[in-house]
């Protein structure tokens, strides 16, 4: 390696441009420049460039019969020296390209070891899931055809627990469909059936649930327009409500109120959480 225009070579580097010399002694550009390599006095020098970046420089001296280089041959030096620059340039391509392959190839291995570890973990959370609610479905059923003794719970408390129970229920398990869903790796929005949504009934659930997470301490007050319903996907909406509503109980401080609103506005479904928290 040297610095740029010190020498032949460095010269040549810096200008960029290829040259032929027939005798250094005669040639003003590189008299007086050392040349302690060259036995004799003739030498081609050719830059090696691709796309304006300099790779190198070939230096062709000394030929074996002593004779000065001729025009032929700079040309075919100079032709050397571009293929030289296509070669290394596609070397240069090519040792990137497989940087990046293997880098590529460590993101994908690593990413089906996290996708396999997600399906392996949903699976098995929605299996020990679907168990335990398939027996507290039965038995809630069976629960709710057997009204309680004379005497013994109140019929309206034992109505509205069971009420909640099976709400509880139904919320479950739409959550594990949706983790079934997911671990089948099927495309946003795939197997979610979509109908008519009874939002002021989701809603009135979801009011009496406010008032027992708030035990009194907040005011959970409503505005529902029974008659508006619309499409969409049961669990999701009940998700968004929900964890609206909780946040805004959350986060309001005792004797503060909490209104939930569902109004048509322009023709626009709006749902709404008013709170007097932070």
């Amino acid at each position: 390696k040297i610095k740029m225009g010190e020498g032949i070579a460095g010269t040549v580097a810096k200008e960029r441009r290829p040259v032929l010399v027939e005798d250094i002694e005669k040639d003003k550009r590189f008299k007086g420049k050392s040349r302690d390599r060259y036995k004799t006095r003739s030498f081609i020098s050719c830059p090696i460039v691709s796309k304006n970046r300099l790779l190198g420089v070939l230096n062709i001296n000394d030929k074996r019969d002593g004779t000065s280089f001729t025009e032929d041959e700079f040309d075919l030096i100079t032709i050397i020296a571009n293929q030289a620059a296509i070669a290394l340039e596609n070397a240069f391509l090519m040792k990137q390209l497989k940087l990046k392959a293997t880098e590529l190839e460590n993101i994908n291995r690593k990413l089906i070891e996290t996708d396999v570890a997600k399906t392996e973990f949903i699976a098995n959370i929605s299996h020990e899931l679907r168990t335990p609610l398939t027996v507290l479905s039965g038995y809630l059923e069976s629960m709710t055809v057997e009204p309680p003794q004379q005497g013994g719970v109140d019929r309206e408390l034992w109505d509205l627990s069971m009420n909640r129970m099976q709400q509880q229920v139904l919320r479950m398990s739409l959550l594990v469909e949706d983790l079934l869903v997911l671990s089948r790796l099927e495309t946003p929005g795939a197997n979610k059936k979509e109908g008519l949504v009874e939002v002021p009934q989701l809603l009135a659930a979801l009011e009496d649930e406010a008032q027992v997470i708030s035990h009194g301490r907040h005011q959970i007050m409503s505005e529902i327009d029974n008659n508006l319903r619309i499409v969409g996907t049961q669990g999701e909406l009940d998700s968004l409500f929900r964890n609206l509503v909780v946040n805004a109980i959350n986060y309001t401080p005792t004797g503060g109120a909490v209104r939930i609103r569902w109004y048509l506005d322009e023709g626009r479904p709006c749902f709404e959480v008013h709170d007097t928290g932070v």
